[in-house]
């Protein structure tokens, strides 16, 4: 099997959705036939939260939408910023020694606007006069970058730029030789929360999943029509039902730490780090990521810090990490996907592995052992929280192939 082309997407598939599958149809009427690899977060996601369905199922389901290869994205780079979330994410692609091209979605795929930005750093006296005014990063940074030019402004409306504003700056610097396939998001805004018969946004079949539980129309929302598969779904295990669980054990944690640990294990500064102490009792772990949250600190970051916790404990630490990809994890693989991991034994980078074992650790440095570590411990978040029970499934759950 020989390549010249093979696409690659970050994503969450939390859950799987019209607009994914909108997407996966643009690059290949785009780029033609080619083989696609999802980078894909694991048991969290980088909004903060632990994902609605194990990293397998949502992998399962990634290649039931046309993906060939699903790798997981370590929870040391979902658990960050956008611009180390996407870092991390074009480190893996990187690392395949296969990936070409580098696709996401856009609320405006201006290929040229995009580059020019990623390459014109904003101004900076603007952006950090913002930041102390008390203005959220994302709005700083659309200040800093129209007070340059004012053009820029209708560019920054967009969640969904701002990510492509990240993967596009971040690959300049890790993975300059990838080329930028930006696609016109379809479907709801990213943060609409109810269905309608545009392509319903995860964030709106999660919320409907939570009020309603499974039912036949959040399914459709997904474009799952099969009775089997939607009874499958709807007996999976989830967090999402078992919230209470995630409230004591974030409870619980907080009470057994204090500031100096947090500022030493978490990415927790500026304040944040006391913040999170002060508001330990306040019931519930959205009611503390509220209390927490502000115009300059989001929710999703307080959430993010909250689970970087939960993920630590007494040893593991988020601080100080690179955003080089640490290994290259096998989630799931279609037939054309084993013939790209056949190709990555010779063109691979990083170790590659799927199940883990009592030798993993042993071909792998410090910082991939840490991060593998941190992976180990989101799984088992995941697994007490959606099922009251830890069973160590990292060691025991094979990819899933198609």
């Amino acid at each position: 099997m020989e390549l010249q082309t093979v696409a690659a997407i970050t994503a969450e598939y939390n859950p799987f959705h019209k607009g994914h599958a909108h997407q996966i149809n643009v690059i290949r009427k785009t780029l033609g036939n080619v083989p696609i690899i999802a980078v894909m977060s694991g048991s969290v996601t980088q909004r903060g939260e632990l994902a609605l369905w194990d990293k397998w199922e949502r992998a399962r389901l990634a290649l039931r939408g046309g993906v060939d290869l699903v790798l997981e994205l370590p929870a040391a780079s979902v658990l960050r910023s956008a611009d180390h979330f996407a870092a991390g994410a074009l480190s893996v692609m990187r690392h395949t020694g296969l990936v070409t091209h580098i696709s996401f979605g856009m609320e405006d795929p201006d290929r040229a606007k995009l580059t020019t930005l990623a390459a014109e750093p904003p101004d900076h006296e603007a952006f950090e006069r913002a930041l102390k005014a008390g203005t959220s990063y994302a709005e700083s940074m659309a200040l800093a970058y129209t007070k340059k030019d004012p053009a820029y402004a209708s560019f920054f409306k967009g969640s969904n730029n701002l990510l492509a504003l990240s993967y596009a700056k971040m690959a300049r610097q890790v993975f300059p030789s990838a080329a930028l396939l930006p696609i016109l998001r379809e479907g709801t805004p990213y943060n609409e929360e109810s269905l309608t018969e545009k392509a319903a946004s995860a964030a709106a079949l999660r919320h409907f999943l939570e009020e309603e539980g499974p039912s036949a129309t959040v399914f459709a929302a997904m474009g799952i029509q099969a009775k089997e598969e939607e009874a499958h779904l709807a007996s999976l295990p989830s967090p999402l039902f078992h919230k209470q669980r995630l409230d004591l054990l974030m409870a619980y944690a907080l009470e057994s730490t204090d500031a100096e640990h947090l500022s030493r294990h978490i990415e927790a500064t500026e304040g944040l780090e006391r913040a999170l102490i002060k508001a330990r009792r306040k019931g519930s772990f959205d009611a503390i990521a509220a209390a927490c949250s502000g115009r300059r600190y989001s929710r999703s970051r307080i959430r993010r810090l909250m689970l970087q916790l939960l993920c630590t404990g007494e040893t593991k630490a988020f601080t100080g990490l690179s955003d080089e990809a640490p290994y290259l994890r096998v989630l799931a693989f279609s037939k054309r996907g084993k013939e790209l991991l056949h190709l990555m034994k010779e063109t691979a980078t990083r170790p590659l592995f799927s199940l883990v074992n009592k030798d993993t650790a042993r071909h792998l440095n410090e910082e991939a052992r840490r991060k593998l570590e941190l992976d180990l411990a989101a799984t088992s978040l995941w697994e007490l929280v959606a099922t009251g029970t830890a069973t160590g499934r990292d060691y025991k759950e094979a990819p899933i192939k198609d």
